[in-house]
């Protein structure tokens, strides 16, 4: 996976409803950072989106996951069940704006989400 930024910023699991707070992210400068709501990235985004995969790590989301790993690859990968999410800058703010764009069930039926709206 490699170097990453984490974005705190709370979302619901579309899995189970659980909030996660966090997600990932490489849109910025990949050092480890940590970026909330409210926070400066003008450097990187003025308008827009940070592209972020959040890991839900729900009890439920967690068995859910690791009843596929085991089925796929015969062990427990450590992951819970992973979702991409566009979290919403303005003005060159971090907002608590965000819409789910993917699910990643890790089978083939990975879905792509409608990204017209946002939360």
């Amino acid at each position: 996976m490699g170097m990453f930024d984490c974005v705190h910023v709370p979302v619901k699991c579309p899995y189970c409803g659980w909030v996660t707070r966090d997600g990932q992210t490489k849109d910025f400068d990949r050092l480890l950072n940590h970026f909330k709501i409210g926070d400066d990235v003008s450097q990187w985004i003025n308008e827009g989106y940070i592209d972020c995969i959040y890991d839900c790590r729900s009890p439920s989301c967690r068995a859910k996951a690791e009843a596929r790993d085991i089925k796929r690859q015969g062990c427990r990968s450590g992951f819970g069940m992973l979702f991409d999410v566009f979290i919403e800058v303005k003005r060159g703010k971090v907002t608590r704006n965000y819409q789910i764009t993917k699910l990643w069930d890790g089978d083939t039926n990975d879905q792509e989400i409608d990204t017209t709206k946002i939360c």
